[in-house]
C-alpha cells in the first residue's frame, strides 16, 4: 500500500477494480463484464487531506480524513473518512462513499475491503447505478477471488422499464450469472407484467431465465384485467421473447382458467401452446385436448384451438339455462373471440364463433321441464361452426354429409312415446337457428318423422311448435300416400299441413290443386283441383272443382264439377262424389271411364256403371257405353260368385241397340266350377251370341282378339277318380260362326 500527501492535501488512491466490477455487474446484468483481476492484485493508492498514524492494541493504524481518495486500476473510490489496519489488512470507509468505474457507481454509508479475504463489504443505503439500471440494498459483499457478489436485506432493482425486489441477489460474475433469492417481485412497468417466485436465474449470455419456487406470472391487459399462471417452474427467453411453464401449469383469466403439464408463449408472434393433459374452463364451458393453442392481440384472447379429440362442453349455470348441457367434438376445434360492449376499445372479450372439423359431432340437450324429458338432439358433419351473441348460442352450421337426430320431449317414464317421438334428418347443409328454435336443411333435405317422410330442396322446422314448411319440390311420403308440390306446411303433433301446387296419387286417381290441405288423420281438403285417372301430363281428360274434400280409402267429394276433355269443358255438374274405396267394394265405376273419339262412332263414353258387392260371395257390374254417330248404346252385365272350397263362376253378357236401324244384339258367356266331393269335379263352359257380326264390331269397344276369333266354344266335363281307375265325361261343343259363308271367286 502506498500513502501520499500532495498540495497540503493527503491522498489516497485506492483502486478496488474487482470489487467494483462485481457490484456494477450486480447494478446492470444487461452489460458485459471483465474477467476477474488476477491474485497479485496492484496497490493501493491512498490520498486525503488528512493523513495521521497510530499504534494500538491492533497494530498500526492509518487515519484518512477529509477527501479521501483511493485508486486502483482506473477505479476511484471516495469518502469523507477512512481508517486501514496493516496487521489485519482491513480498510474502512466512512461518509458518502462513493465508487466510481466507467458508467458504474456505487454509493453507501460505510465500506470495509479485506486484503486477505479479498473480499468488499458495503452496507447503508447501498446503491449502484449504470446507465438507467439502479440497485438499492442496506448492504452487500463481494468475493474478488471467487468473482462472486451479494446484495442482501431486501434487494430492490430498476431501469427505464422494469423492477425486481427480493430479499437477495447473487452474481456469479465468471459464469455470467444473476441470482434472486427470496420473495423475488419481477415487473415490467411497460408490458405490464409480474413475476412472483422464490427464486430466480439468470443467464447474461443466453438471455434465459428460470424461476422456481411456485413461480406466478401475471400479465394486464390494457383493460387491467390480470391473467396468472402459476407452475413448479418458469423459463423466460429474453432475447427471443418466449416464455414456457413447467410442471402443474394452471392459468387463470376472471373465469377462464386451464391447466396442462407444460406451456410455451411467443410474445412475438402472440401465439402460444398447452401440452400434456391441457383443459380450459369457465363457468359454463369446458375444453379439451391432445393440444391447446392460443392466439393473442396486445394480451387480448382472439383464439382458441384444440387439436386431436377436441372436446368442448356446456352446462349452463345461469338461472335462464340451467340443465342446459352440449358437447361439441371434432379432430380439431377453433374458438375466436372478439371486443363487445360500448367501448370498443375497453370492451369484454367475449366468445364470437368456433369451428369443429374432423368428425365433428354435436349432442344437446334443452333445459328440462317438470314432469317432461330433456329434449335433445344430436348432429354430425364433416365440419359444425357455432356463431354467438351475447354469451349465448346464436346459430350452428353443419356441413358435409350433415346428419341429426332430434328427441321431443315427452312425459317422464314414457318410454313407448320416448322411442316414437324422434325426428331423424339428413341435409348437406344443416342450420340451427337457435333463438327461434329452427332447424333449417338445405340442399337435397330429408326428414323421417314416425310414417312420415319428407323430401324437399330446402325444409325449416320449428322444434317448439312442432311444424315445418318445405320448399322446393316437396314430397311428403305418410303411410303410403305421397303429395307433390311447390311448397308445404306441416303439423307434426295434429298430422295436419298444406301444400301449394300440389299432386298426389291415390287408387289409380290423380289429383292436382293450388292448396292441398289435410285436416285429419284421413281426410284432405283440395282447393282449385282438378282429378282423373289419366296419368299423363296434361291429361286427357279431367274433372275440375273449386273445392274437394277426399275421405281417403272412401270417398271425393267436389262441387261444383266440371268435366273437360283437353282443355274443351263437356259437362258441370253442381256436386259429385267419387268413390276411392281400395280393394273390393261397391261403387260407381268412374275410375275406369272413358271418353273419346272416332271417326266412325264419333264421340263417346265408355265404361260408365256401378260395381255392386254385396258380400264376400259374389259381385255384379253393371255398365253402359254410349256412341253418338249412329247413336247406339251398349248394356253390360258381368258377375262373379264363389263359395269357398265348393264352386266358383263366372257371368258376362251384353246387349246393344242401334237406335238409327232399329237392331238388338247380345251376347252370353259363362263359367262354372264345382267340387262335386273331394274326387269329382264339374267343369261347365258355354259362349252365345245373337249374330255372327256382334264380336267383330269394333265400335263397341271389342278387342282385336275378340274380333279375330270366330268361334263359340261350349263345354261340358265330369271327372272321377277312385282308387283303382279314373272316370272322365266329356261334352263339348264348338261353333263355327264363318261356317256357312263361301269364298267369292275373283
Amino acid at each position: 500500500m502506498t500513502v501520499r500527501r500532495r498540495s497540503g492535501r493527503r491522498r489516497a488512491p485506492l483502486v478496488l477494480a474487482a470489487t467494483i466490477a462485481a457490484l456494477v455487474v450486480l447494478a446492470a446484468p444487461a452489460r458485459a463484464q471483465s474477467p476477474a483481476l488476477p491474485s497479485d492484485n496492484p496497490p493501493l493508492n491512498i490520498g486525503a487531506d488528512n493523513v495521521t498514524g497510530s499504534r494500538g492494541a491492533e497494530g498500526d493504524i492509518v487515519l484518512l480524513n477529509g477527501h479521501v481518495h483511493i485508486t486502483r486500476s482506473g477505479s476511484v473510490i471516495t469518502s469523507e473518512t477512512g481508517r486501514y489496519f496493516r496487521s489485519k489488512g482491513m480498510l474502512y470507509l466512512d461518509n458518502r462513499v462513493k465508487l466510481v468505474d466507467s458508467t458504474t457507481t456505487l454509493t453507501c454509508d460505510h465500506a470495509s475491503f479485506s486484503e486477505d479475504r479479498d473480499v468488499l463489504e458495503v452496507n447503508g443505503h447501498v446503491t449502484i447505478i449504470d446507465r438507467s439500471a439502479v440497485l438499492q440494498a442496506p448492504m452487500g459483499t463481494y468475493d474478488r477471488k471467487h468473482a462472486v457478489a451479494e446484495l442482501f436485506g431486501g434487494v430492490a432493482a430498476a431501469d427505464s422499464n422494469q423492477q425486481v425486489h427480493c430479499d437477495r441477489v447473487n452474481y456469479l460474475r465468471g459464469e455470467h450469472r444473476f441470482e434472486a433469492r427470496g420473495h423475488v417481485i419481477g415487473e415490467d412497468v411497460s408490458n405490464h407484467v409480474t413475476l412472483n417466485a422464490d427464486s430466480v436465474d439468470y443467464d447474461r449470455v443466453t438471455h434465459r431465465a428460470v424461476a422456481r419456487g411456485r413461480p406466478v406470472l401475471r400479465a394486464r391487459d390494457r383493460d387491467g384485467r390480470t391473467a396468472e399462471v402459476h407452475a413448479v417452474r418458469r423459463v423466460l427467453d429474453n432475447e427471443r421473447r418466449v416464455a414456457e411453464a413447467v410442471d402443474s401449469v394452471h392459468v387463470v383469466r376472471d373465469t377462464l382458467q386451464a391447466t396442462a403439464d407444460y406451456a410455451i408463449f411467443d410474445d412475438r408472434l402472440d401465439h402460444g401452446w398447452l401440452l400434456g393433459k391441457p383443459r380450459a374452463w369457465d363457468d359454463e364451458t369446458t375444453v379439451t385436448g391432445d393440444t391447446l393453442e392460443v392466439w393473442t392481440e396486445k394480451r387480448a384472447l382472439r383464439r382458441f384451438v384444440a387439436r386431436q379429440n377436441a372436446t368442448i362442453d356446456y352446462v349452463g349455470a345461469r338461472p335462464d339455462s340451467r340443465g342446459e348441457a352440449s358437447r361439441l367434438t371434432g379432430d380439431r376445434v377453433d374458438v375466436f373471440f372478439s371486443r363487445h360492449g360500448n367501448d370498443v376499445e375497453r370492451g369484454a372479450d367475449e366468445m364470437d364463433s368456433l369451428i369443429a372439423v374432423g368428425k365433428a359431432r354435436n349432442n344437446y340437450a334443452a333445459s328440462p321441464r317438470a314432469g317432461k324429458t330433456a329434449e335433445t338432439n344430436a348432429t354430425h358433419g364433416d365440419t359444425i361452426t357455432v356463431f354467438f351473441k351475447d354469451k349465448k348460442i346464436e346459430r350452428a352450421l353443419v356441413r358435409g354429409a350433415a346428419t341429426g337426430e332430434y328427441h321431443f320431449e315427452v312425459a317422464q317414464g314414457d318410454t313407448a312415446a320416448a322411442k316414437a317421438e324422434i325426428v331423424t334428418y339428413d341435409a348437406p347443409r344443416i342450420e340451427f337457428i337457435v333463438p327461434k328454435n329452427r332447424i333449417v336443411l338445405n340442399q337435397r333435405s330429408h326428414l323421417l318423422y314416425k310414417e312420415l317422410e319428407l323430401n324437399a330442396k330446402r325444409v325449416e322446422f320449428d322444434s317448439e311448435k312442432q311444424t315445418l314448411v318445405a320448399e322446393g319440390e316437396p314430397k311428403l311420403v305418410d303411410r303410403g300416400d305421397e303429395v307433390t308440390g311447390h311448397l308445404m306446411t306441416y303439423d307434426l303433433e295434429t298430422r295436419t299441413g298444406t301444400i301449394y301446387k300440389a299432386e298426389t296419387a291415390y287408387e289409380k286417381g290423380l289429383y292436382h290443386g293450388e292448396r292441398i290441405r289435410k285436416v285429419g288423420e284421413n281426410e284432405l281438403e283440395v282447393m282449385d283441383g282438378s282429378y282423373s285417372t289419366c296419368n299423363l301430363d296434361p291429361p286427357h281428360y279431367r274433372f275440375s272443382s273449386h273445392k274437394m274434400k277426399v275421405y281417403l280409402r272412401d270417398k271425393l267429394v267436389a262441387k261444383p264439377v266440371v268435366f273437360y276433355i283437353k282443355n274443351v269443358p263437356i259437362l258441370a255438374l253442381p256436386f259429385y262424389v267419387f268413390p276411392i274405396k281400395p280393394g273390393r267394394h261397391s261403387g260407381f265405376l268412374f275410375p275406369q271411364t272413358e271418353f273419346g273419339f272416332n271417326s266412325r262412332a264419333g264421340q263417346f263414353i265408355r265404361n260408365a256403371g256401378y260395381y255392386w258387392a254385396p258380400n264376400d260371395y259374389y259381385d255384379m257390374t253393371v255398365s253402359g257405353d254410349y256412341y253418338q254417330a249412329d247413336p247406339s248404346w251398349l248394356l253390360r252385365a258381368d258377375g262373379n260368385y264363389k263359395l269357398l272350397y265348393k264352386f266358383d263362376g263366372h257371368l258376362a253378357s251384353s246387349f246393344t241397340r242401334n237406335d238409327l236401324t232399329h237392331r238388338d244384339q247380345w251376347d252370353l258367356n259363362a263359367d262354372h266350377n264345382q267340387e262335386l266331393s273331394p274326387r269329382t269335379h264339374l267343369i261347365a263352359r258355354a259362349s252365345f251370341v245373337s249374330s255372327r257380326d256382334y264380336q267383330r264390331d269394333l265400335s263397341f269397344g271389342n278387342s282385336l282378339a275378340t274380333s279375330l276369333n270366330r268361334f263359340l266354344t261350349s263345354s261340358f266335363a265330369l271327372s272321377h277318380y277312385a282308387d283303382w281307375a279314373s272316370f272322365n265325361v266329356v261334352l263339348d261343343r264348338r261353333q263355327d260362326l264363318d261356317a256357312d259363308q263361301g269364298l267369292t271367286p275373283g
